[in-house]
């Protein structure tokens, strides 16, 4: 019986050992199981240029990749300059197939002098966590002549003809519905302002009453259903001052996007009315308006406008082409080379059209040169009441032909442009010049090449750190589970 009870307890120990030799290897194993990576928000402050105009901003850009600027502290004070409105983009890429997003919100400044200002080194509070920037010095220089002033608003935009005598006579406050423009073609941009506008001698002091409930209303029943939105996202009340029939006015915006019209039917602002709360700080001498004073609230009501849609000239591509005001920008690493080099080119489109949706440019088939797509990005930035959308494609070229290559045999973008209102292309200016021998006989072509050998162009040979870990950590596990199986088995063979 004692013999029995120490075989046992000698077998229950090989089992305790087993089992620690077990529990050690699938503990080292976890260390080494894949994972999904965390990786570290990527938060960013940047300033705007070093010498501007008296008539330009100065901005500070929040950008974010992959996460949203949910909160952030105060930006700084500058002196010299007046703080103005926020504005706000997003903007998507593509790196190898894995889309990257980024958030932006800017900060705008506008001088109130010439002469040069020091904005001092800062901190901020971005998302949680602190963000440091170093100092700039902005020179301030005389007013630009070409810059167009976004504050001036023609009278006619919010009265009728035979009400603009009245307005030296009535409460210098009004409600209006703003447009930059009265028509578009189809698929043509127009921006739309929602404001209170107080004169800078108006002796009526208003409030601001249930302005949520009131803009949701407003809303419904102004957007258009035969638009596309691209809304500003007017978080507050944004202030700032316009000129009206030559006088300082107050603007109180509320609300901003540009629509894009998707059909021909015409587009209707119909009137709405915003209700204030008001308190007369001021004498008048007739009894009607004393009487009409005794209420604590008014609604000033719009005037209603309608934007005609025209339709586009004839076209083969008509129904599939851009329309607005755009440019293209390029960016190359070299254009003189030898064949068998490898050059990265970097094609920017970019305008006050929406242009989110271009597709690739199809490239046609060729013995020269071959074309790799690494990413593609998209961007949409609404600054100063404008708004301008952009795309973004760059390419991996291999060069396999000697001679002299035009890039705009290859790379055309066909639109309509709003400002001559004909249809446009947009090509490269860039010439390749090559020498060298011919390599356009190579075994591996553009036409067989798979997305695995594209990557090796501009990948280097060594393995990345967690490419490595994520390939050793599958080879380990598998290991473990056969080492637990087969000691498992043993033990219980052995009991």
């Amino acid at each position: 019986m004692k013999i029995a009870n120490y075989l046992g307890r000698k077998n229950l120990e090989k089992v305790k050992i087993n089992l620690l030799f077990v529990l050690f290897f699938t503990t080292i194993g976890g260390l080494w199981l894949p994972s999904h990576q965390v990786f570290a928000q990527k938060v960013a402050i940047e300033l705007g240029q070093q010498e501007i105009a008296l008539n330009e901003v100065f901005t500070i850009t929040i950008t974010s990749q992959d996460q949203p600027i949910s909160s952030y502290s105060y930006f700084p004070d500058l002196a010299g300059f007046e703080k103005k409105s926020l504005s706000a983009a997003t903007g998507e890429q593509f790196v190898k197939g894995s889309k990257v997003k980024t958030f932006l919100l800017a900060q705008h400044y506008a001088p109130t002098r010439e002469g040069e200002f020091r904005l001092k080194p800062f901190t901020m509070l971005v998302n949680g966590k602190q963000v440091e920037t170093s100092g700039l010095t902005i020179r301030v220089t005389q007013a630009d002549p070409n810059k167009v002033d976004s504050k001036v608003i023609n009278l006619d935009d919010f009265f009728k003809t035979e009400e603009k005598n009245l307005i030296e006579t009535k409460e210098d406050v009004f409600f209006g519905l703003t447009t930059n423009k009265n028509e578009v073609f189809l698929g043509e941009g127009f921006n739309l302002i929602i404001a209170l506008y107080v004169a800078s001698d108006n002796t009526m002091k208003l409030k601001f009453t249930e302005l949520g409930d009131q803009l949701s209303e407003i809303l419904r029943k102004v957007r258009p259903s035969n638009c596309w939105e691209e809304d500003f996202n007017i978080s507050e009340i944004q202030k700032n001052e316009v000129q009206i029939n030559n006088k300082t006015y107050t603007q109180y915006k509320i609300y901003q996007a540009n629509f894009y019209p998707l059909n021909t039917n015409t587009v209707i602002l119909p009137e709405v009315g915003l209700k204030m709360l008001r308190e007369n700080t001021g004498k008048k001498g007739d009894e009607e308006t004393k009487k009409e004073d005794e209420s604590p609230y008014k609604t000033y009501v719009s005037t209603p406008k309608s934007i005609k849609i025209k339709e586009l000239p004839n076209h083969p591509l008509k129904d599939q082409v851009a329309v607005g005001n755009f440019t293209l920008q390029e960016n190359i690493t070299k254009v003189r080379m030898q064949t068998g080099e490898n050059i990265r080119y970097q094609l920017t489109l970019f305008g006050d059209g929406n242009i989110a949706n271009i597709q690739n440019p199809e490239i046609p088939e060729n013995n020269a040169l071959d074309f790799y797509l690494l990413e593609t990005k998209t961007t949409s930035n609404r600054e100063e009441g404008q708004m301008t959308n952009g795309k973004v494609f760059s390419y991996h070229i291999f060069v396999k032909e000697a001679g002299k290559h035009a890039l705009k045999d290859y790379f055309k973008w066909i639109h309509f442009n709003t400002k001559t209102k004909k249809y446009d292309t947009l090509s490269s200016n860039l010439v390749l010049e090559i020498t060298g021998e011919s390599l356009k006989d190579l075994e591996i072509s553009s036409s067989n090449i798979g997305d695995f050998y594209r990557q090796i162009i501009t990948e280097n040979n060594r393995l990345h750190d967690n490419q490595f870990n994520t390939i050793l950590g599958y080879i380990v596990s598998f290991v473990i589970i056969g080492l637990v199986l087969l000691i498992t088995a043993f033990t219980f063979r052995k009991l």
